[in-house]
This record gives C-alpha cells, sequence and structure tokens, in this order.
C-alpha cells in the first residue's frame, strides 16, 4: 500500500515541488473536515457529510445508509436511508423540532412527510 503523501524528490524542479506540496497540504485540509474509512458500499464516515449534515455515516450516503448526528442546520437525529431516500427518522422532525420516532414506505421520504 502506498502512502497517501507522496515524497519529494529533491531533484525534481521547483514547480513541480511547489505542486506536490501543496497536493499534500490539500490533502490534510480535507481530513481536517472529513475522514472517510473503507470505500463504495462499505464505508464510515465521521465529519461534515455534505453541505448540510455533520456527523456520522455508515453505508454510502447516496444508496443504503445510516447517518447520525446534524441533519440540518438545526436539527439532529439518527437517519435511515433506503435506496438514497430517508425512509426512517429518529430525533427531532424536521419542521417543529419534536423528539420522536417515524418511519415511512420504501420509497418516500420521511422528512419531506414530516414537513421539512
Amino acid at each position: 500500500m502506498t502512502n497517501r503523501f507522496q515524497s519529494i524528490n529533491s531533484s525534481s524542479n521547483m514547480s513541480a515541488i511547489v505542486n506536490q506540496v501543496n497536493k499534500n497540504f490539500g490533502a490534510l485540509d480535507r481530513e481536517a473536515v472529513t475522514k472517510k474509512f473503507g470505500q463504495g458500499n462499505n464505508t464510515v464516515i465521521i465529519g461534515r457529510i455534505d453541505a448540510d449534515r455533520v456527523g456520522l455515516v455508515v453505508g454510502e450516503t447516496s444508496g443504503n445508509a445510516i447517518i447520525y448526528g446534524k441533519y440540518r442546520e438545526d436539527r439532529f437525529g439518527t437517519l435511515y436511508y433506503q435506496n438514497g431516500i430517508p425512509v426512517r427518522l429518529e430525533g427531532q422532525a424536521p419542521d417543529d423540532g419534536r423528539m420522536g420516532s417515524w418511519q415511512v414506505r420504501p420509497g418516500e421520504n420521511v422528512l419531506t412527510q414530516l414537513g421539512g
């Protein structure tokens, strides 16, 4: 397995060295926001999931997954996804923040059904 950060060849020209250093710093910046383990359907993501969600994802965000944490700017809970659609929520309702547990039929969106 190769290292994530590429070694810098001392005999490279300055432009190549600067590009490699910038690439390595970019990888560190991404890790400061999100840490991902695994690949495909077997992933665990910790940190920023996308623009609105922060937390822990088990699975794949575009398919079947369980997301724990902040699913909206001001709402927390555990969302269960089936084929990329949230079908179950345990936590704060998207409309008024009341606590509870809700589940809809496969293919329906629990957040939409709750007014979010």
